[in-house]
Order: structure tokens, then sequence, then C-alpha cells
């Protein structure tokens, strides 16, 4: 009669333990834990070239093309000058095809680094320069960056042609 009620008590405890909600599926707790980047950690992010870009010209017809390709950048938190900012590093790997035509009309291979100031600031409006090599009368390709300390965002892009003698005529 002992061995019957201690296995019946054994038994219905490990009803009640085998029959209790696994929790294995639920979200953990403290999800900062996982989520939390510190100050000192990079982003990285990719950022899609993708659609038509125009140069200024003074004349009626102004030229446009089709830009594809990528620009990958990666957000180091540091000092500049003693104030909170940031390391901006850009790649921007990219080709241009004129509008309606197959032929390539340049290629973008290029980096930057430039430190900017951030702290206290909703955005900081940036422009950069980016050599176009296998250009058919194009110089370099601009692009406008919005930057806070957490993301990259693009505002604008355009073309700048060459002068006649090979040399930007816009810088």
């Amino acid at each position: 009669m002992k061995h019957s009620l201690f296995a019946a008590i054994i038994a219905s405890l490990l009803l009640v333990i085998g029959c209790q909600e696994s929790n294995l599926n639920e979200p953990i707790a403290n999800q900062n834990a996982i989520t939390h980047v510190s100050k000192s950690s990079p982003i990285s992010s990719l950022l899609i070239l993708q659609g038509i870009v125009s140069q200024p010209s003074p004349k009626e017809f102004t030229p446009s093309f089709t830009i594809n390709g990528t620009a990958m950048y990666w957000l180091i938190p540091t000092d500049v000058k003693g104030v909170p900012g940031v390391e901006l590093r850009v790649s921007v790997s990219a080709e241009l095809m004129p509008v309606g035509a197959g032929k390539r009309a340049g290629v973008i291979n290029d980096r930057s680094s430039d430190k900017l100031i951030t702290a206290g600031k909703g955005g900081v409006s940036f422009e950069k320069e980016y050599a176009i090599q296998e250009n058919n009368g194009l110089s370099s390709l601009h692009i406008k960056f919005n930057v806070t300390d957490q993301e990259v965002t693009i505002e604008s892009i355009w073309l700048v042609p060459q002068a006649f003698d090979g040399q930007p005529s816009v810088k």
C-alpha cells in the first residue's frame, strides 16, 4: 500500500509537470540583452543605387543615365574634435548606362572616409564626390547623404560632366 501511494504521487507529479505549457517558444524576457547596440559598435548597411540620374547641362537637352549598383556604408562611433560623432566609410560600386542605349557610359568603384559631428543633431547633410572610370564625358557622381549616428540615407544623386579640357566643370 505504501508503494502504491508513493507511485500515485509520483505519477500525478509527472502528469502535472508534463502538462505544463513549454516556454521554449516564448520570447526571451530581457530583449535588451539581444538587441542592444553599444555606442562603440560599428553599424553597416547596403544602399541600393538604382534609377535615373541626370547631369546639369546649359543646353536644352539634359542627358539622363540609368544607374545600377550599391553603396555600402559603415558608421563607426568616434570623437571629432572632442565632440561625439561618426566616421562614415562608403564604398560605391555602380554602372551608368545612357537611357535608351545599351552601351555603358561609365563605372564607379570608389571609396571615401570622413568624420562627421552628429551629436545633438537630427541628421547631417553631407555631399561626396565619386570618380567615374571608363567615362564618356562624365567626370563624377555626386551623392548627398543624410547621416545620423544610427543610419545613412541618400537625399539626392547627380552627375557632373567634364569640361572640354577633360577636367570637371564643377567642383
